[in-house]
C-alpha cells in the first residue's frame, strides 16, 4: 500500500503557509521603507553615473542596498508611543572616504526618532569620496532622508482548529474552522482547509476496509520570552 498522504496538504498549509501567511501580511508595513530605501539607493547609484565632475559623495557599493535605519534602531519609547516620521540628514564625508560628522536638516516631528538617526546611519554607512572638476578626491557632503516607520513581528501568536470529514472513498468534506483564537492572516483565512489529493489513500478499519473518519488538527503559535 502506498504511505498515506492525507495529512501532506494540510501540513503544507497549515504550518509553513501559516507563518508565510503572516509574514506576508506584516510584509507590507515594511515593504514601502525598503521601497524606498531601495528607490534612493538607485536614484544615488543613478546620480553617481550620470553627474559629471565635480560631483558629492555617493554611498559605496558594498553598503549602497543596505538598510541603514533598521528596525532594531527604534528607540523603545518611540515604539511605544507608535511615532513615526522622515528625517532629513547630512554626513561629512573626507576625501579618504571617512564620515565626519552628521547632523538633522529636517526633523521628523519626534525628537527621539531624530537623535536615532546619525547613529543609526553612522554605523553602517559608508561612502566613495567626492571629486572635484579634475576627478580628484575632495571633502563633501551627502545628504539623505531616513524613514522611520513601525512594522509588528512576522509571526503572531494565533490558534487555530480545523476539523474535516475523510471518507471512506478517499475524498475530503465537511471542513471547518472548529476554533480560531486571534486574528489569522488573510491567506489562510481564504484556505484554512486542505486540498483534496486525488491519490490520497483512505483511513481503513482493523479488516482492511476503507472507513469514514472525522480528523481534527489544531495549530498553535506561541510567542514566549527567552528561557
Amino acid at each position: 500500500m502506498k504511505p498515506t498522504r492525507t495529512l501532506l496538504p494540510l501540513a503544507l498549509l497549515c504550518a509553513p503557509a501559516l507563518l508565510q501567511a503572516q509574514e506576508e501580511e506584516t510584509t507590507g508595513a515594511t515593504s514601502a521603507a525598503d521601497a524606498a530605501a531601495n528607490a534612493a539607493a538607485d536614484a544615488a547609484m543613478a546620480a553617481a553615473m550620470d553627474e559629471p565632475y565635480p560631483r558629492g559623495p555617493t554611498p559605496s557599493e558594498d553598503t549602497l542596498y543596505v538598510a541603514w535605519v533598521q528596525p532594531v534602531d527604534y528607540p523603545p519609547a518611540s515604539w511605544v508611543a507608535k511615532e513615526e516620521g522622515a528625517a532629513a540628514y547630512e554626513i561629512d564625508v573626507d576625501a579618504d572616504r571617512k564620515a565626519l560628522g552628521c547632523r538633522i536638516t529636517e526633523s521628523s516631528g519626534f525628537p527621539a526618532l531624530d537623535a536615532a538617526t546619525c547613529p543609526a546611519v553612522l554605523s553602517r554607512a559608508t561612502f566613495e569620496p567626492a571629486l572635484d572638476e579634475n576627478n580628484n578626491r575632495v571633502a563633501g557632503v551627502y545628504a539623505d532622508t531616513a524613514y522611520w516607520y513601525i512594522s509588528p513581528p512576522k509571526v503572531n501568536e494565533t490558534m487555530i482548529e480545523v476539523a474535516y470529514l475523510m471518507g471512506a472513498d478517499g475524498k475530503l468534506r465537511d471542513c471547518e474552522v472548529v476554533r480560531q483564537d486571534g486574528t489569522p492572516p488573510e491567506g489562510f483565512a481564504r484556505q484554512p482547509c486542505p486540498v483534496n489529493d486525488s491519490s490520497a489513500d483512505p483511513y481503513r478499519d482493523e479488516t482492511g476496509n476503507p472507513v469514514a473518519r472525522r480528523v481534527r488538527i489544531k495549530l498553535s503559535v506561541d510567542i514566549e520570552p527567552e528561557s
